[in-house]
């Protein structure tokens, strides 16, 4: 089928206004994921300093960014110990606990705060990934901190990520400011997905090739 001139300028123009609102909407999204962003509290994350042990292997003043421990099966236990920070400005501080295929505990002064994954790892389920929020007491400041991780899966993960204190109210925005590059990524895909979806439908429609 031979398109005439005005056709074409259609096709351009279409094609530019589809272009010009996926930009448009790119914008949007970054601006609103990043509103306030210069108004949160800054994290503070708990990198250095760590005593890991895995089962009865230990390892002291660790870096957690740096550390490596390949070969972990599930039943496998890693108990990390550091002091946490003398001084903080968060009115509800919560500690962000990354969760890769692992039942977590987390201690203050040896007095258990937080615990997830026992019941799903008994009974044989998937414990999944995530992030954890576990709230602290302004008391806590200074106190020794432990986490005990607890491996569900073979070979679950290789290395840490890393800890870190936030303002409660704040998790979720730092997640989502810091991941914005994905997340535009994937609306980008969605919404390419659907607009190539209804050109393609508008073709099958009005294009006598597919009759």
């Amino acid at each position: 089928m031979i398109l005439s001139e005005k056709q074409k300028v259609l096709r351009i123009v279409w094609g530019a206004y589809v272009l010009l609102s996926i930009l448009l909407i790119f914008f949007l999204l970054n601006k609103l994921l990043c509103a306030g962003g210069d108004n949160l509290a800054p994290k503070i994350v708990l990198e250095d300093e760590w005593n890991v042990a895995v089962n009865d292997e230990t390892f002291s003043s660790v870096k957690l960014d740096e550390f490596r421990y390949y070969g972990l099966n599930k039943g496998d236990v890693l108990t990390l110990t550091t002091v946490l920070p003398q001084q903080w400005e968060y009115k509800s501080p919560a500690l962000c606990v990354p969760v890769m295929q692992t039942v977590v505990e987390v201690y203050v002064d040896d007095e258990m705060i937080y615990k997830y994954g026992h019941d799903r790892y008994e009974q044989n389920k998937n414990v999944g990934n995530g992030i954890r929020f576990v709230h602290l007491e302004n008391s806590y400041k200074g106190k020794e901190l432990s986490i005990v991780l607890t491996v569900a899966e073979e070979r679950a993960f290789a290395a840490l990520k890393p800890f870190w204190v936030s303002d409660w109210q704040d998790c979720y925005r730092i997640i989502m400011t810091e991941n914005r590059v994905p997340l535009l990524l994937g609306v980008f895909l969605l919404v390419f997905g659907v607009i190539m979806s209804l050109l393609l439908t508008i073709a099958m429609v009005y294009d006598s090739r597919f009759w």
